[in-house]
Parts: structure tokens; C-alpha cells; sequence
């Protein structure tokens, strides 16, 4: 029979290696990422018009009008669809008729919008994205041979950082002007230079006053914004591993 400490760190040690696991099983073994694997290097067989077209489609459906997961299944609806089309001598323009957008206005309707969770948490994952690779380069253009050096930051560094996060909007309004006219499809574009200039607005009005406000360790700028890009990657993954799992992945 077993005492109570050891029967309490046999249990301490057993819960350790569950979450162990379930670590490795959303990292190295979740569906979402497999699929999204597939199909990237299934799409790189189609054809040249057919992956043109399934490149058109996928960025009607593309946040927020469909979940990154549904996003997949029907990419890979899709690239099946090529394939036997093609075995007949037509191409997937020819499946998908004259009308692409009533096609993916339908998918759409059927599958249904991506959740306020699913949105908020991918323009999460595309700012600190982006922001870790200006860290990089400031990591880098602040590394001497001397050492480390500290990095001033001003009124125009901060600014900058929110130019990074506030011109991803533009990706929750792209997938509706795919199949618009010239002009319609450029507003993706002009929402995310109107969200630069109301970023940059506040450097214009205080241009005099350019003073430093402090000034940070390289070597911190890189290390806490690498924690943050990994942070949130694993909770990014461990998002797409339950909608996977949910849905049947």
C-alpha cells in the first residue's frame, strides 16, 4: 500500500505527463495544421488557371466570413473538385459556373460566420506577428560589437507599434470586395492606409515634441516579444486543435 506522498506525487507526476502530452498532441499532432499542410502542397499540383481560381475563392471565404478550420475543408473540397475535373478534360472554373460569388456567397450562408473569439485572437496573432519581426530588426540594428545596446524609444516608436496592429483591419473587410469593380476592390487597401494615417496623425501634430521617453534593453524588446510571439501561437494552436476536434478532425 502505498503512503500518501507517494501516492500524491505518483498523481502529481501522471496529471505533469497528461498535459505533457496533450502539449505534443496540439503542436506536432493537430489537425488543423496537418490539413492546412495538405492542402498547401496539394494545391501546388493544380494547374495554373485552377489554382488562380481557388486562390480567388479562398479570399472570398476568408475571415470573417468563414472559420479558419471550415476555411480548409472547403480548400480541400476544392482542390478534389480540380483534380476530377481535369480527369474529365474541364477545369475547376468550369465546376464553379459564371457566377463565383453567388458560389461563395452560398458556402458561405451554409457554413456559417467565424466566431467574435476566432476573429479578435487572429488579428492577435498577425499583430504580435508583425511586431516580432520589427523586433528582430531592432534587435539587430541595436547589437553592436561592443554588446547590446539600449534602444531610445520615442513618441514615433510607439506609434509606430499601433501602425502594426491597426493596419490589420484591413483583413476583415478584404473578402468582400473580391469579386467588386476596380475601384471596390481597393478598399481593403484604403482602410488599412486610413488606419496608418490616424496613426501617424498624433507624430504629425506633436512633431516638435520628439523627446525621448525611455529607453529599453535590446535584449528585453526581443526577449519579451519572443515570449509573446510564442504565447500566443500556442494559444492560437490550441484554439484551431479544439475546432478541429470539434468538428471531427
Amino acid at each position: 500500500m502505498l503512503a500518501s506522498g507517494d501516492r500524491d506525487g505518483r498523481l502529481y507526476f501522471e496529471a505533469g505527463g497528461e498535459h505533457m502530452n496533450a502539449g505534443v498532441e496540439v503542436i506536432f499532432h493537430n489537425p488543423y495544421l496537418k490539413i492546412r499542410r495538405n492542402n498547401k502542397d496539394e494545391a501546388a499540383k493544380l494547374a495554373g488557371p485552377d489554382w488562380n481560381v481557388l486562390n480567388l475563392l479562398m479570399k472570398a471565404l476568408s475571415l470573417p466570413r468563414i472559420g479558419l478550420y471550415d476555411q480548409e475543408l472547403i480548400k480541400r473540397d476544392l482542390i478534389a473538385m480540380a483534380k476530377e475535373a481535369r480527369e474529365r478534360g474541364e477545369s475547376l472554373a468550369d465546376i464553379i459556373g459564371e457566377d463565383p460569388k453567388y458560389f461563395c456567397d452560398s458556402l458561405a450562408e451554409s457554413t456559417g460566420a467565424a466566431t467574435v473569439g476566432e476573429k479578435l485572437l487572429y488579428w492577435l496573432e498577425l499583430c504580435v506577428s508583425n511586431l516580432w519581426f520589427w523586433a528582430i530588426v531592432l534587435f539587430l540594428e541595436y547589437t553592436q560589437e561592443n554588446g547590446i545596446m539600449e534602444i531610445p524609444v520615442v513618441f514615433g516608436s510607439v506609434y509606430m507599434a499601433l501602425l502594426f496592429c491597426i493596419s490589420g483591419i484591413q483583413i476583415f473587410v478584404s473578402s468582400k470586395y473580391v469579386f467588386g469593380r476596380r475601384m471596390q476592390r481597393l478598399v481593403p487597401a484604403a482602410a488599412g492606409f486610413l488606419g496608418a494615417a490616424l496613426c501617424c496623425l498624433p507624430l504629425y501634430i506633436f512633431n516638435d515634441q520628439q523627446d525621448l521617453v525611455w529607453e529599453i534593453h535590446a535584449g528585453i524588446v526581443f526577449g519579451v516579444q519572443l515570449l509573446l510571439f510564442l504565447l500566443t501561437k500556442l494559444v492560437f494552436y490550441i484554439h484551431m486543435y479544439h475546432e478541429a476536434v470539434k468538428d471531427g478532425g
